[in-house]
């Protein structure tokens, strides 16, 4: 029986990767020709401060900001003087561009004459130099940093960071250079070097990344090593810890094939190797992560067993391009472009033996995602996703996953007759479900990750539900040109369970009511937001919140966005966070 089930899960994922309606649509980008071509590009960029009749403090500050280079905004677009002019290749610039965290207010205007096109672009730089200094308490688990991080490094686009921090009781010196135009190209390099008190992890990332839908291939190279001590929850407190070797190269080969403004067709072929091993820790480790020896359990089932995988992977992804772009979302009024087309995505990979695998595996994940445009402020996105590991005795690490995001933005609005600032009416659900799921794996809930009313990491298990919904106000923006100052009223309901989603409903379901208040920072780099929330539990919890006893949050960004966890590149870049 267990043969024949493999096979059918199989067959499901190769049905997956066929796109039965386009094998014989080989569609290629080309430009529409719309009888006009690019004569000219002009590149305006704006100070911080762009006013006006500005005080000396303003002044000085645009002096001193290092301005972002017009060449580098002219390798950032996707289109050159000489291409025919195309409307969905400009909007996809603008796209672009305003993801770009170390500009804003992005403007293209044409003008035409005749069969030419003249473009103008323009956008505004952020503050980008930042001595850091940030904190996350009132979760139980609390974390400060200091540092300096500049995300447009000589006006390059840039990042270079260092900063000393400490969190989880384990202190960190972290350092990170990103390059987007390596050498003047389109070529991203990411390197990164961390040492903590407990270990070290190095990241280093090479390639070519999707800029846009336009765009005809793209390609990464990948590799991560750490050695740190893991940790598994209960209640907040730690109920057993490991030391973690893992080690891990990947790359791969994306094409792209389509119509951008319709529908894409993207074929991956890459490699992975993994290398994951544990040992018991040391007393040194108990001592490097502040762990009592006597308040965890030292069962030695609980270790994770060894994992070696190497072999080649295929995946595909269709994209229908429908994009909504709105502020008020989550960074006040920085625009934000979602795509509400229709995604899905399915990967089969297989590291047999021969490559060096500990046992002949396969690997098989998919995902669909989608988005509806309920008018012209609101919409609301969904995805669904599954993935595994086969082997010829079982199968392994099966993860089903569901997410929903919905926003409404209702504009100003008053209460009692005097305004009350511009709401957004914000959710996001997240459900999965796994089964013989890898030790050292489980998914958490607490005050910094979804429940605000409890210690963090008090809620862990193999199986999660949330549910967060929030009424996001932005009184005033732009105060003095620095800061914009907004609040939130909230309600957080989810849990976790080793017994599947029923259990949770039945019996670990808890939730928490609160109110914060937001401060942004609109001319800095990504429009940081920071919170500062009071949340009240609506019942017991077992890390000894009591009912209705508040718990004071300070940290860094919302506890949601609206972007679905399945809008992973095919040609996945390694990821370091900024610090700030």
């Amino acid at each position: 029986m267990k043969r024949l089930g493999i096979f059918q899960i199989v067959f499901v994922f190769v049905l997956l990767l066929l796109d039965y309606g386009n094998l014989c649509l080989a569609a290629t980008k080309k430009a529409k020709d719309t009888g006009h071509v690019i004569r000219s590009i002009t590149v305006e960029v704006r100070d911080v401060f762009d006013e006006p009749d500005l005080g000396v403090f303003y002044r000085t500050a645009n002096n001193l900001k290092v301005t972002t280079r017009e060449k580098v905004i002219r390798r950032e677009l996707i289109f050159r003087v000489g291409d025919v002019y195309d409307p969905f290749v400009i909007a996809e610039s603008v796209r672009h561009l305003r993801a770009l965290s170390s500009i804003r207010d992005v403007k293209i205007k044409t003008t035409f004459e005749g069969q030419n096109v003249d473009i103008h672009v323009s956008v505004q730089d952020t503050w980008t130099l930042f001595p850091q200094i940030t904190y996350s308490l009132g979760g139980g688990s609390d974390k400060q940093s200091i540092g300096i991080v500049d995300s447009n490094f000589l006006g390059e686009v840039k990042r270079v960071e260092f900063f000393y921090a400490q969190e989880e009781n384990r202190e960190k010196i972290q350092g990170v250079y990103e390059d987007d135009l390596l050498f003047g190209t389109k070529n991203k390099l990411l390197l990164g070097q961390f040492f903590r008190s407990d270990g070290y992890r190095s990241v280093a990332s090479l390639g070519k990344p999707f800029r846009s839908l336009v765009e005809d291939y793209a390609w990464i190279t990948n590799a991560e090593s750490y050695d740190l001590v893991d940790k598994l929850h209960k209640n907040g407190d730690e109920r057993y810890i490991f030391r973690h070797n893992h080690l891990d190269f990947n790359g791969g080969y994306t094409y792209s094939e389509g119509s951008p403004e319709k529908q894409l067709r993207r074929y991956t072929f890459g490699y992975d190797y993994m290398n994951d091993k544990f040992k018991e820790p040391s007393m040194n480790d108990y001592s490097d992560v502040e762990v009592d020896y006597d308040s965890v359990s030292h069962d030695p089932n609980m270790l994770p067993d060894e994992r070696i995988f190497s072999g080649p992977f295929f995946s595909y992804r269709n994209i229908e391009p429908e994009f909504i772009s709105l502020n008020h979302i989550d960074k006040f009024e920085r625009i934000q472009d979602f795509n509400l087309g229709l995604e899905y995505f399915a990967k089969i990979g297989y590291a047999p033996e021969l490559l060096g695998s500990r046992d002949s595996t396969m690997f098989l994940a998919s995902s669909i995602s989608h988005g509806y445009r309920l008018d012209t402020a609101s919409f609301f996105r969904n995805s669904f996703s599954a993935s595994s590991r086969v082997n010829t005795d079982n199968v392994t690490n099966v993860i089903i996953g569901v997410e929903m995001k919905y926003y409404n933005y209702l504009g100003d609005r008053c209460f009692f007759g005097y305004p009350f600032g511009k709401h957004t009416i914000a959710g996001n659900f997240q459900a999965y479900f796994t089964d013989n799921l890898d030790k050292d794996k489980e998914y958490l809930l607490g005050a910094f990750s979804g429940l605000r009313g409890y210690k963090d990491r008090t809620f862990s298990g193999q199986n999660y539900m949330l549910l967060n919904l929030e009424d996001r106000i932005f009184y005033v923006e732009d105060v003095l040109k620095l800061f914009s100052v907004g609040s939130a009223f909230f309600l957080d309901v989810g849990g976790t369970s080793n017994n599947g989603l029923g259990s949770i409903i039945e019996n670990n379901l808890y939730g928490d009511i609160g109110f914060g208040l937001r401060i942004a920072f609109p001319r800095a780099a990504g429009s940081t937001v920071w919170r500062f929330d009071i949340a009240y539990p609506l019942r017991d919890g077992p890390d000894g919140s009591s009912q209705f006893k508040p718990r004071f949050l300070i940290t860094i960004g919302q506890m949601f966005n609206g972007n679905l966890s399945t809008e992973a590149p095919e040609a996945k870049q390694a990821k370091v966070d900024v610090g700030f």
